[in-house]
């Protein structure tokens, strides 16, 4: 890796580190990317980053346990909530920056557990596209939303719950 993709050696250590304890609590990383990725969200902390990942393994087990692929998932999702996903780009400072539609959201349109699930799927295949390089790892990646004509009805406790564990403190991604 090369210039702002060129891992530090505090970040090589780190990952050296994490990588012990993954196969201590056997829970392994897909690739050396994916390792630097919670290595760098987590700064280190390896009982942080594999609380993060042993949760991520969970989700996908269960998408995969449905068979979920990205096309799939991303028109039931669509079907759902129609444009509250609306754009991606990049903001002035070169991060990754998606922007989201509240009002569009209708999360008890997701009755059944494979809907939920595909939300999951959708928002996990999103955060890859946000998180593909060291640098935007590094950096972190832009969320706006628009809470405009948002209400009650665009918001399920039980859904936040089961997509916080990707959200929140899971996937490894900075949001700003």
């Amino acid at each position: 890796m090369s210039g702002d993709n060129a891992l530090t050696q505090e970040e090589l250590k780190w990952m050296s580190h994490l990588l012990d304890e993954c196969r201590k609590k056997d829970v392994m990383p897909r690739n050396r990317f994916e390792l630097a990725a919670y290595a760098i969200v987590c700064k280190g902390d390896t009982k942080k980053a594999i609380a993060r990942l042993t949760k991520v393994r969970k989700v996908e087990a269960d998408i995969e346990r449905n068979s979920i692929d990205t096309a799939t998932a991303s028109r039931i999702v669509d079907l759902i909530c129609p444009a509250s996903n609306l754009a991606a780009g990049r903001d002035d400072l070169g991060r990754p920056m998606m922007y989201t539609d509240f009002a569009a959201a209708n999360p008890y349109g997701f009755e059944t557990e494979y809907q939920r699930d595909c939300l999951l799927k959708v928002t996990m295949d999103f955060f890859a596209c946000l998180t593909s390089t060291i640098k935007e790892i590094r950096e972190g990646a832009v969320m706006v939303a628009s809470g405009r004509g948002m209400g009650w009805k665009n918001f399920s406790f039980e859904l936040h719950r089961r997509n916080s564990a990707i959200t929140e403190d899971g996937f490894p991604i900075k949001l700003k």
